[in-house]
């Protein structure tokens, strides 16, 4: 009963928390919507902090099993690739009130508890990982040397086109097809990854403009 009570709690405070934000979720609004006392709140979690810390554990332990292993995937390098940007961006269409929740605290980051700024950090870091040997196998494929600053940049770029498309269809569904868009990313992703192939000696900033420009293609 003790475990399915604080799941219960969890669960509508992630809901909340993403319609609202943190700073609109109030324990008394969780404590009705759950039909939980709001003494069961603070038996579990000690504080509405401590509830948020476990909200973005889990939301986000939920976002990176969203993202499919490189590992786990078959085909060339390029056929891997688009089926890894393709079933991301099923999941995002699928899991939008997970993906909102953790963009809406990120945007919220100053308004909350440090550690759960961090765990919301670590979060994104781990995402970027999992871009990472991806991007590393496609400079490879291209006849590049794999750098680890490039393969963070690309992998910035792929998570940072992931969110943004994501942030687009929210405001604007109708305008913005996420299928659409993350076909989209792939040649963008590809362009960039030649640039350095071709020219390894890119600079940082010439790359980040690249980067830049690709990203409002």
């Amino acid at each position: 009963m003790g475990e399915r009570s604080r799941r219960r709690i969890r669960e509508v405070a992630s809901a909340l928390m993403a319609e609202r934000g943190y700073v609109g979720t109030s324990v008394s609004a969780v404590a009705k919507r759950s039909r939980l006392p709001a003494s069961s709140l603070y038996w579990h979690f000690g504080s509405k902090q401590g509830l948020l810390a476990a909200v973005a554990a889990e939301g986000g332990a939920q976002w990176l099993q969203l993202i499919p292993e490189w590992e786990d995937l078959t085909g060339s390098v390029l056929e891997r690739l688009e089926k890894m940007l393709r079933e991301i961006s099923r999941q995002l269409s699928g899991r939008r009130d997970l993906i909102k929740l953790l963009l809406t605290l990120y945007i919220e980051r100053d308004r909350i508890d440090q550690a759960s700024v961090r765990t919301i950090r670590g979060v994104r870091r781990a995402a970027l990982a999992k871009f990472q040997p991806a991007m590393k196998a496609l400079i490879e494929s291209l006849g590049g040397a794999s750098n680890q600053f490039f393969i963070d940049e690309l992998s910035n770029f792929a998570l940072s086109f992931a969110n943004g498309c994501f942030m687009d269809h929210e405001v604007d569904p109708e305008a913005t097809n996420l299928t659409r868009r993350f076909d989209q990313l792939l040649p963008a992703v590809v362009a960039v990854a030649k640039a350095y192939v071709d020219r390894p000696s890119i600079s940082a900033r010439k790359l980040k403009k690249k980067l830049k420009y690709m990203s409002s293609k």
